[in-house]
């Protein structure tokens, strides 16, 4: 079980959360909120890209922080990505839903030569 106990969240002056209590079981798990409301902050602390300034986040009673890579191991987490099919034939790589790389499409003849 994961428990977020009591934790606040500030940047400087700036408050992102102020304490927040959440006990999550195992599911799959969706945060809907407005902008500006904490979620991406609440995300980076559950996959320890940030730390809380103030409680603690724990994984079966110990803090994430301790456990480490054992801790993210348990994690399943598909950050936001934007993707239509407009960007299969943009020249950057993309990234899809499932976190692997798409294929850059190849020029063909005529493109290139068009280019030049």
């Amino acid at each position: 079980m994961l428990s977020v106990e009591h934790v606040t969240k500030t940047y400087g002056k700036f408050t992102a959360l102020e304490d927040i209590s959440l006990t999550f079981t195992p599911g799959v798990y969706g945060l809907l909120a407005p902008n500006g409301a904490g979620k991406t902050t609440l995300i980076k602390m559950l996959t320890t890209l940030l730390f809380p300034t103030k409680g603690q986040i724990l994984w079966e009673g110990e803090d994430i922080r301790a456990l480490g890579a054992e801790y993210r191991g348990l994690l399943g987490y598909l950050p936001p990505v934007s993707y239509t099919p407009s960007d299969a034939a943009d020249e950057r790589p993309s990234v899809d839903l499932g976190g692997r790389r798409i294929i850059k499409k190849k020029k063909t003849k005529k493109q290139k030569i068009k280019k030049n």
